[in-house]
């Protein structure tokens, strides 16, 4: 789910055996439905209306960005069985990740041409949210922890909560604050949102 700064909400509903997407603009919902499709997933929404999801069987597997009417597929290179498209900033570029059982990868898109999103050194990387300087955050996983991370200009940063072994980032304002969950010692999960981050790299 998402909303952006003109208050368009997306996101998901089920509805018998099938999943359909939405959008909310305070007064009315209108469904979002890949043809022929039993699954549609809204997870991104940028301020001219473009939305970014997922679409196939329940639980989607493949990507889209919807545009004026159209979905265009989005299809990073790889080997993979789900593709969840989760992003896009005002400039039209899109954060998301591919999966294939454990081996999970994020991705970025613009104008046709993709780049994998991977953590160094992780085992799995998932991108969730760009804002409009080009700043994706995300999760990444080094067991037997996961961690927050903010990727800028090819350069990551690692957020964690203090005392904490998972912190999931799913989201990012232009301002640079963060939002996201973290557990605590008893591994009950909490939300958190940071001050505007600084010296990013």
């Amino acid at each position: 789910m998402a909303i952006n700064n003109l208050g368009l909400i997306v996101g998901q509903a089920l509805k018998g055996t099938s999943e359909i997407g939405f959008t909310y603009d305070g007064t009315t919902f209108a469904s979002i439905r890949v043809p022929g499709k039993s699954a549609t997933v809204a997870w991104g929404v940028n301020d001219a209306g473009d939305i970014v999801g997922g679409d196939g069987t329940l639980g989607a597997t493949r990507g889209f960005e919807l545009h004026n009417g159209r979905f265009k597929l989005l299809a990073p290179s790889g080997d993979y069985v789900y593709v969840y498209a989760t992003g896009i900033n005002n400039s039209g570029k899109v954060v998301g990740w591919t999966s294939a059982g454990l081996d999970t990868c994020g991705f970025f898109y613009f104008q046709g041409k993709y780049r994998s999103i991977v953590f160094p050194g992780s085992t799995e990387t998932e991108a969730w949210r760009i804002n409009d300087s080009d700043i994706a955050v995300g999760w990444y996983g080094l067991p037997p922890s996961i961690f927050g991370f903010l990727l800028k200009n090819g350069k990551y940063a690692t957020i964690a909560h203090p005392g904490s072994a998972y912190t999931l980032v799913v989201g990012i304002n232009n301002a640079g604050q963060t939002v996201g969950s973290y557990t605590d010692d008893k591994f009950v999960y909490h939300g958190f949102v940071t001050s505007p981050v600084m010296g990013l790299p």
